[in-house]
């Protein structure tokens, strides 16, 4: 199951660097990214990045760095399907101006204080983590009214990556489900 994931994600790879090459429209540069971090947690997550001989707090640094790529694309990606640039510039300068300040602040600390910092993240990142929903929920809403086809097809992947997001938080808390929460 594992090579199959990663061989999805290789193809929707390939397939958004051919789409933005040839259509030259920014949202496939953000799913490129977002594909490239969920990747890269991805061999974190399984062990993976343990094979290039990393140490432990090397594969923590690598997979917070990750997330933050990942939420930035993923935002960046609803936004611009949604046209909140268009629909509601205002809110779509103040979403950029406050994820780049956050995640650049944030990596700074972490790479600030290298040694110490991964224990702190792990609390900061999941209380971020509700941060973040709120904000992609917040630019559904501005973006919706204006943009109700997009947004159907964006509610559908955005409703099943919160449905098992939510499964795979709540067996890492609670072992619902025999096996990796991950996977879930």
């Amino acid at each position: 199951s594992s090579l199959i994931f990663l061989a999805i994600i290789v193809v929707l790879l390939i397939i958004n660097i051919y789409l933005w090459k040839v259509l030259k429209r920014n949202i496939y540069f953000y799913y490129i990214f977002y594909m490239l971090a969920t990747f890269i947690m991805y061999l974190g997550f399984e062990g993976q990045l343990y094979n290039f001989g990393m140490r432990h707090h090397v594969v923590d640094h690598i997979i917070f760095i990750s997330i933050r790529i990942w939420v930035f694309s993923l935002l960046m990606y609803t936004s611009n399907f949604l046209d909140t640039k268009t629909v509601a510039p205002r809110y779509y300068k103040f979403l950029k101006l406050f994820l780049i300040i956050s995640l650049v602040g944030i990596t700074l600390y972490q790479l600030i204080f290298y040694k110490t910092s991964i224990s702190h993240l792990h609390f900061f990142e999941n209380v971020l983590s509700f941060v973040w929903l709120t904000f992609i929920l917040i630019t559904v809403l501005v973006s919706g009214k204006d943009r109700k086809l997009e947004l159907k097809y964006y509610l559908i992947p955005l409703f099943s990556f919160l449905f098992f997001i939510s499964i795979g938080l709540i067996d890492g808390h609670f072992q619902v489900f025999p096996g990796d929460p991950f996977l879930y």
